[in-house]
């Protein structure tokens, strides 16, 4: 699963979409997504304030203006996201009510490190909420796992 293609099944597909699982890798790759988007916008204002003198404030206004779009954007297809990749370790949505938590000064720290643990957890097979992502699933020959070799 490539950058790209995680990006436009969590954006497009599966934009609000809380049930069903979503792999480690889905998952952090969604957060590597928004982070460079966030960085390309960024660089993409600065470069074009220096280009173009017709803003009327500082490019560090627009770059936050830019960012809170992106946030509002990327609020609800993040959330599902991770209630998908907590679905996934077994776990229910309320695991997510930690993180308002983690809004609280020394003890929500606590609580982020804590979610990203549970979002660390590998899949366990099948559970209450689908079964596992056969793509995710390592080959067995006799009992023992067999990796993938590219030739």
């Amino acid at each position: 699963m490539t950058l790209f293609d995680v990006a436009e099944k969590c954006f497009f597909q599966k934009y609000a979409c809380f049930s069903g699982r979503a792999s480690r890798s889905e998952f952090f790759l969604w957060y590597l997504w928004m982070f460079l988007s966030g960085v390309m916008c960024s660089v993409l204002i600065l470069l074009l304030s220096g280009v173009v003198h017709q803003f009327q404030r500082p490019p560090e206004q627009s770059i936050l203006f830019a960012i809170g779009i992106l946030f509002i954007l990327y609020l609800v297809p993040t959330l599902s996201v991770t209630v998908r990749r907590l679905h996934d370790s077994g776990r229910s949505a309320l695991h997510l009510v930690k993180i308002l938590l983690g809004f609280i000064p020394y003890l929500g720290l606590i609580f982020q490190v804590w979610l990203f643990v549970l979002m660390c957890y590998p899949s366990d097979g099948d559970n209450q909420y689908g079964p596992k992502n056969p793509a995710t699933t390592p080959k067995r020959f006799n009992n023992t796992e067999v990796e993938d070799v590219d030739l």
